[in-house]
């Protein structure tokens, strides 16, 4: 299973594939996979940190 993560909302939840719809804000939203693949964050069922504060930080560009 992968780690998904929410465009509108950085909820990340783990499934087999994106859902169409967020389990948390219920928008139909892009999902990025933030699944951890090398040894340096701890592998297959973990998340990649760095890859959550790169989505996160791109979300919240332009806003106040």
């Amino acid at each position: 299973m992968d780690h998904w993560m929410c465009s509108k909302c950085d909820y990340v939840y783990k499934a087999d594939a994106p859902y169409n719809v967020c389990p948390s804000c219920g928008a139909p939203c892009d999902f990025y996979n933030v699944s951890c693949y090398i040894p340096e964050c701890g592998g297959p069922d973990h998340i990649d940190e760095r890859l959550v504060a790169e989505k996160v930080k791109q979300s919240k560009k332009g806003q106040p």
